[in-house]
């Protein structure tokens, strides 16, 4: 089960992709592959987010599909900055504890593990639901 407050929403409203596939940096290198094997006429890449690690991982994934070497080191900090911003405002407004913090700044780095998976994340429609499998 993903719940993510935008990119699950984001694939929802995706009603009129030929190919689905969810995103990550922990697996975007195993998603450029897999579009390139299915040569796609066109891309269109969804960032769900307003900024931050949504933004960061598109530039990541087009510059890969455009065969350019993307600065990984400022995207990743960009990403790391940004998400490191959400935790703060929620801590300053009270909408997490100290120890929520610290577990979702220990999240924030995992989020971060650049291409630790070998697989994308194609999604299916099956009977009015979206489901996400693994494709190598």
């Amino acid at each position: 089960i993903q719940r993510t407050g935008a990119g699950t929403q984001g694939l929802v409203r995706c009603v009129k992709a030929e190919t689905l596939l969810a995103s990550s940096f922990v697996c975007a290198g195993a998603t450029v592959r897999y579009i390139k094997q299915q040569s796609p006429a066109r891309v269109t890449l969804v960032s769900t987010g307003p900024d931050g690690e949504d933004q960061a991982c598109a530039e990541y994934i087009a510059a890969l599909l455009r065969n350019k070497r993307p600065d990984t080191a400022r995207l990743l900090d960009h990403a790391h900055d940004a998400g490191q911003q959400r935790i703060d405002y929620a801590l300053s407004k009270g909408l997490i504890t100290e120890a929520q913090r610290d577990e979702f700044a220990a999240d924030l780095d995992c989020c971060r593990a650049l291409d630790r998976f070998d697989f994308a994340m194609v999604v299916q429609r099956r009977g009015g639901l979206l489901v996400i499998e693994t494709a190598h």
